[in-house]
């Protein structure tokens, strides 16, 4: 004892020993409890997940319930309300897929509480508020949250409110005409759509919509289009260039309008990007033009935006082609629609009067995630997708075959269209501008012969139903409709603005007797 004393530092590293093998026999037991563990919850995801080979034969382990959260994270979960559980749904996707969630990890925790949510919304609208449109400088978009009321909240019970007449103290909500579902939340056109879905359910939240085209001098649409789903719609690209379809230099007329206060309401929700260029080979052939102007929408137009989310819709329609309110409201608050989705058109030539036989099928849209994977950003990939089978033809997309609807399926019926397509719908002064814009597609280009550009002569095609090769429109001819003989004549803007509109609504240069052309 009396040698211990006189050596304190044996007396340390004797009790540095004893400290040393107690934390290694901690150690050890943690490290067993790990490993059994990562054994076990290991066993017990692959027991639960779906194995699907690439095309080099290494299996995938996917979750499915993983999938359907983030196809539609509006259900159970959204991706703005717990950073955790997108940390949880991220770490179970690959390394392929988690690329696609940059910036909703390092956005976490913004969404943590609803007192910076809010305060994250009032900055958006200071960022989003601007007054000029420069070309060559594009604005950079956060699409925020939509905060809007769209129910009536009875207890746990919702009504829509855009399709409910009443509602009872009890939830039970009364429909208005058109509109179909407990909920009040169906639209004639999903309602009485070919082969309707069945797997349908109204989301928590909504969903972010981004609505994109390709423009020239459609002023009249376009005009439509913001009154019309404006409010419902989150982000509208808008492509202009200073080349026409045909290769030709035009102005930028859609830049100037704006910096003029054209649809100034709306220019938070407007991101313009212009084309300062044309596509090679596209003079020739006109299909070039068209796919690139198109896919330009997406590649370049997307980059723009700062937190894109899987559930988001992306809509790609050409100017003149106006999807319904009813229909965009449904795509914000639904899941469980087949992926991509057209759109069947009431389809009209000159104005909403000459009303074609045939019905304008479009495909539009799907979701961002679907977009990405499928379609690699390209609008117009989008816009030729007419057969599903070729997702299957992906072989590193079928584990996305394999568990979600990705046949391409329309909304709308021949009696309950989903919204309208109005081709040359112009007085004569823009149909003659539409000539000579056309690409070098569609044979015989018209806006190659001088005397098709008369405005005389314009006139006179739309007094009769005529097209340019001197027939009768359609096959079979077309029929003359009225707002009174046809209850989908024209978007619900134009029919309250008639006297604005008045070229549109009814045949400026003739009165007729018979709803039936048979000059």
């Amino acid at each position: 004892m009396a040698e211990a004393m006189s050596h304190p530092s044996k007396i340390f590293n004797s009790k540095q020993c004893i400290k040393g093998v107690i934390i290694a026999v901690v150690l050890m037991q943690l490290c067993g409890m790990s490993y059994y563990l990562v054994f076990t919850l290991g066993k017990q995801r692959q027991k639960n997940a779906s194995h699907v080979q690439d095309s080099n034969g290494d299996p995938h382990v996917y979750n499915v319930k993983v999938l359907e959260e983030v196809l539609h994270p509006g259900g159970d979960s959204n991706f703005k309300i717990e950073g955790k559980k997108v940390a949880k749904v991220i770490g179970n996707l690959s390394k392929k897929q988690q690329d696609f969630f940059p910036k909703i990890k390092s956005n976490i925790s913004v969404y943590t509480t609803q007192s910076q949510r809010v305060k994250f919304s009032e900055t958006l609208q200071k960022q989003k508020s601007f007054k000029k449109f420069n070309k060559y400088i594009s604005q950079k978009v956060i699409l925020g949250e939509d905060k809007k009321s769209y129910f009536h909240i009875v207890g746990t019970k919702r009504c829509f409110k855009e399709g409910t007449k009443s509602f009872t103290n009890q939830g039970l909500c009364t429909c208005l005409p058109n509109w179909y579902g407990p909920q009040c939340s169906i639209p004639a056109c999903v309602h009485f759509a070919d082969y309707p879905p069945r797997t349908l359910h109204v989301r928590k939240n909504p969903r972010r919509i981004i609505h994109a085209f390709p423009f020239n001098h459609e002023f009249e649409a376009l005009t439509t289009l913001l009154h019309e789903v404006g409010d419902v719609v989150d982000q509208f690209i808008i492509v202009e260039s200073n080349y026409s379809a045909y290769g030709d230099k035009k102005q930028l007329r859609l830049l100037k309008a704006l910096n003029s206060g054209f649809g100034a309401e709306y220019h938070s929700k407007i991101l313009y990007i212009f084309l300062d260029h044309f596509p090679e080979g596209g003079r020739k052939d006109g299909w070039i033009a068209d796919a690139y102007i198109r896919a330009y929408c997406g590649k370049k137009g997307l980059k723009h935006i700062g937190d894109l989310r899987p559930d988001d819709i992306m809509i790609i329609t050409d100017a003149d082609e106006l999807p319904s309110r009813d229909l965009m409201l449904f795509l914000k608050w639904h899941n469980g629609f087949p992926e991509p989705f057209g759109i069947k058109f009431r389809w009209s030539v000159y104005g909403y009067y000459w009303k074609m036989p045939e019905i304008s099928r479009i495909m539009v849209g799907c979701s961002m995630f679907i977009f990405k994977y499928v379609f690699q950003y390209d609008t117009s990939a989008l816009r030729k997708a007419v057969e599903g089978t070729y997702l299957l033809d992906k072989p590193s997309l079928r584990w996305l075959a394999d568990n979600v609807t990705t046949e391409p399926w329309f909304f709308g019926s021949h009696n309950h269209l989903g919204g309208w397509h109005c081709s040359w719908c112009f007085k004569p002064k823009g149909i003659a501008t539409k000539l000579t814009s056309a690409q070098n597609g569609d044979y015989p280009r018209w806006g190659d012969f001088p005397e098709k550009q008369n405005l005389t002569y314009i006139a006179n095609l739309i007094k009769t139903g005529t097209w340019f090769d001197g027939n009768t429109l359609g096959e079979g001819g077309v029929v003359y409709e009225t707002p009174k003989t046809d209850p989908f004549f024209a978007p619900s803007y134009l029919l309250k603005n008639p006297d604005k509109f008045k070229y549109l609504l009814k045949n400026p240069y003739r009165k007729l007797q018979n709803r039936y052309n048979q000059d």
